[in-house]
This record gives C-alpha cells, sequence and structure tokens, in this order.
C-alpha cells in the first residue's frame, strides 16, 4: 500500500525527469558520484537510505535512481526497496542497484520489475555501463 502512494506522488510531481537521483550512505557517494559524472549524467540529488521514503513523497520524476546497497540494514532496504519497485514499474524511470553478494536474495526479491538493472559486486566502470544503458 504504501508502496503504490510513493510511486503515485512521483508521478504527479513537475520536476524534470532527465536526471540521476542517487541513494547511498556517505561511504559509498562519492563512487555513485562519479559514476554518474563519467556517464554525463545530471545529478539531481543524492540522498541517504534513512531519508529515501521522505524524499520519495517530495521527489518530481527522475529517469534514473542510482542505488549502492553495500552495507545497508537488510532491515532498511527491505522498507525502501519495494517502493522503488513499484516506481519502476509505473514510471519510465530506470533503477540501477548495486549490490553485495549476500543480498541478492533480498534485493531480488524486492526489485523485480521492468527498468531494474542488479549489479553484484561492480566496479566504477560497471556502474558507469549501467548509467549510459539506462540512459539511452
Amino acid at each position: 500500500m504504501v508502496a503504490t502512494t510513493h510511486s503515485t506522488q512521483w508521478a504527479v510531481r513537475g520536476a524534470s525527469p532527465d536526471g540521476v537521483l542517487i541513494i547511498a550512505s556517505d561511504a559509498a557517494a562519492r563512487t555513485a558520484e562519479d559514476a554518474v559524472a563519467a556517464a554525463q549524467g545530471r545529478l539531481l540529488a543524492r540522498i541517504g537510505w534513512d531519508d529515501a521514503l521522505d524524499r520519495f513523497e517530495q521527489q518530481g520524476a527522475v529517469a534514473i535512481v542510482l542505488t549502492e546497497a553495500a552495507g545497508i540494514d537488510d532491515d532498511l532496504l527491505a522498507r525502501v526497496l519495494p517502493v522503488l519497485d513499484a516506481i519502476a514499474r509505473r514510471e519510465p524511470a530506470r533503477i540501477v542497484a548495486t549490490i553485495e553478494p549476500n543480498q541478492i536474495d533480498l534485493v531480488t526479491s524486492a526489485l523485480a520489475g521492468p527498468g531494474v538493472d542488479l549489479l553484484c559486486a561492480p566496479t566504477l566502470a560497471d556502474r558507469v555501463v549501467a548509467l549510459c544503458l539506462a540512459g539511452s
């Protein structure tokens, strides 16, 4: 129910969709920002996982959401990922989710919709390629 509410609100906001929203911890933010820059993307914002649900209530349309899930608590991921999945199912938004091998089951069970690209233990180059493909 929450996922549907958040994703519906996403659609009615009027922001420009041609940018990347990063969801990452402080430790992973630099790598994500470097990937967006290398892919020649436009960074809309970087937020922490704790702020993601609140941001979805305010966020306008966005082309790509890049998530850095490494080291993030499973309970927090379990709350945020279904909302991202609902957004990917309703909107033309693409989700590029980077994960650790131990997160595969949790993340794949929550992010199964179209428009989702999962990268397990990716390099910077992997992120750049995924962002370029998501933006094409």
